[in-house]
């Protein structure tokens, strides 16, 4: 005899990923609308606090206080109620920095260490679909609306941070800005996203692993606040010599400031200066102790040109040492960015790989235990009795069509 199988209810060999794209997205809805509301109230939250600051940099443009070499009672007026929002900008600049550590406690963390505890990842990887399918599944759809929802709010912290730094108040340079633009901050967003799965992976605790992910991205970020976006912007400065008529009392070290017209104007205007020293009158680089004996020594001889005390650059060229500055000049300023950013993009990808292979290591259990996890689960369990009366009442058919079949004799 032969059997014809039924199409329609052949076995697949896999579950289509528009399937698995829906389950995913049913399953972490809560967490995405909820992070879809966090992002809206920081947006409307930067907007208010750029309308003031904007609106006094519309008068400063329109009384042309960046051209005039003279600060008219206007341009007093515009810039005084710029600084005013100055300390505002800094709270929400420290708030934004938060970002990364919430998504990767209730994003990234519970994402795989949740499936972990509860045992349902038994049951998902024996109905076709694999464990690379179900892992990219989960880390494209979420992963990809955090770095839309991060670059979004990114570009409103460059329109709110614009007239601060067109006024000389602060510098895109500066890393409380360098790390919040839309590339940097989506990098940001992705890789702690990235690190809180992998983290999530190891401990397959979701407390643990939400505790051990905030602690590892907050010491990251302060990190990169302290001293790594500094040590980036070092690589490959220029340098320069300032003339006397640039800048008249030197200071000696690190600098980590933007170039300020009209201000601290010794390097090109947007340039990031990084730290200055002087040389002796061979060339050579002096210590800090010796720079600071010679700077005390030009202190105490006040040289007087027309009855008008100088400062102490004059007097060095005089007694032929120079001043030296380095800087990064204003149009590297996306080259750094792109390296942060493509740096924090390979470690996420490194990430990913990381957690594959904890997958890959990771055993299923025995059938019969995946049959009654999946039994005793709340959530399938008005599914499976859905099923079985399904399975009943296709039984009860089947008896009513055989009875209906004529015999031709028994037993």
């Amino acid at each position: 005899m032969h059997v014809v199988a039924n199409p329609r209810i052949a076995p697949h060999n896999g579950v289509a990923f528009r399937h698995i794209s829906r389950v995913t997205f049913l399953q972490h809805k809560t967490a995405l609308f909820t992070f879809g509301a966090i992002f809206g109230i920081f947006a409307i939250a930067l907007y208010l606090v750029g309308s003031s600051p904007h609106s006094a940099y519309s008068l400063y443009v329109q009384n042309r206080c960046a051209t005039l070499p003279i600060h008219t009672v206007n341009c007093v007026n515009a810039e005084s109620r710029i600084s005013a929002d100055a300390g505002t900008l800094n709270i929400a600049l420290i708030a934004l920095r938060g970002i990364p550590i919430i998504i990767a406690m209730f994003l990234g963390a519970p994402l795989l260490s949740r499936e972990f505890e509860s045992g349902t990842y038994h049951f998902v990887w024996t109905q076709g679909v694999g464990r690379v399918r179900w892992l990219m599944t989960k880390l494209i759809l979420i992963a990809g609306g955090v770095a839309i929802g991060s670059c979004l709010l990114g570009f409103i912290v460059v329109w709110l941070t614009a007239p601060f730094n067109s006024v000389g108040y602060s510098s895109h340079w500066q890393p409380g800005q360098f790390d919040l633009t839309p590339i940097n901050l989506a990098a940001w967003a992705l890789f702690s996203f990235m690190l809180g799965v992998f983290v999530g992976a190891i401990w397959r605790q979701t407390l643990q692993a939400i505790a051990t992910s905030a602690a590892l991205i907050g010491a990251l970020i302060v990190a990169s606040f302290v001293w790594m976006d500094n040590w980036i912007l070092s690589i490959g400065a220029m340098a320069l010599q300032p003339g006397a008529n640039q800048v008249r009392d030197v200071i000696i070290g690190s600098l980590n400031t933007g170039a300020i017209p009209g201000g601290n104007a010794v390097g090109p205007p947007g340039s990031w200066l990084v730290r200055s020293w002087i040389a002796g009158p061979g060339g050579s680089v002096l210590s800090s102790q010796t720079s600071q004996s010679i700077l005390a020594q030009a202190d105490s001889v006040k040289l007087t040109v027309a009855n008008e005390n100088v400062g102490q650059l004059p007097w060095l060229i005089a007694h032929h040492y120079s001043y030296w500055v380095s800087f990064q000049p204003a149009t590297r300023y996306w080259g750094f960015q792109s390296i942060e950013s493509g740096t924090l993009v390979i470690a996420s990808l490194v990430l990913v790989a990381a957690t594959y292979y904890l997958l890959r290591q990771r055993k299923l259990a025995p059938a019969a235990i995946i049959r009654e996890v999946f039994h005793s689960s709340p959530l399938r369990r008005d599914r499976v009795g859905l099923s079985h009366k399904l399975s009943a009442n296709r039984d009860r058919s089947r008896l009513a069509d055989l009875r209906k079949i004529p015999t031709t004799g028994g037993i």
